[in-house]
């Protein structure tokens, strides 16, 4: 398998002058978001021998528990494949004691990869597409 490329042109200000140089970013999938959950069970049914239907149950089993999780302020380290984190935040404010919780609010929620995920991928290589 290989992680398909294309090439782009992109404008560089990193060097104070603006210049265009070429850079290879990653391909845009035709279907939006990629593979689905679906797709996953698929896969997994496949190498396990499991229904996909029970796979599926599972993953949606899993996602509710890892919002739940997240929801109680935990972060959910899954290994080998990384962890998911909140960040809140809030507008400023003079007096911390005016920062009450209806004035919080969740900003985003990240995934941060596992190193060794990343380790996998990267050997995977690449293969430039037109």
């Amino acid at each position: 398998m290989a992680i398909p490329y294309v090439v782009r042109k992109k404008v560089d200000t990193i060097s104070g002058e603006k210049k265009e140089l070429w850079y290879a970013v990653a391909k845009s999938t035709p279907k939006k978001g990629g593979m689905t959950e679906e797709d996953i069970a698929r896969r997994v049914s496949e190498r396990t021998g499991f229904s996909r239907g029970v796979v599926e149950g599972i993953l949606t089993e899993a996602f509710e528990a890892i919002e739940f999780s997240l929801g109680l302020g935990f972060s959910v380290n899954l290994k080998n494949l990384g962890s998911f984190q909140t960040a809140v935040t809030s507008k400023g404010f003079e007096n911390p004691d005016e920062i009450t919780p209806g004035e919080v609010e969740l900003s985003r929620i990240y995934f941060v990869a596992d190193r060794k995920l990343t380790q996998r991928i990267r050997k995977e290589g690449f293969f430039r597409e037109k």
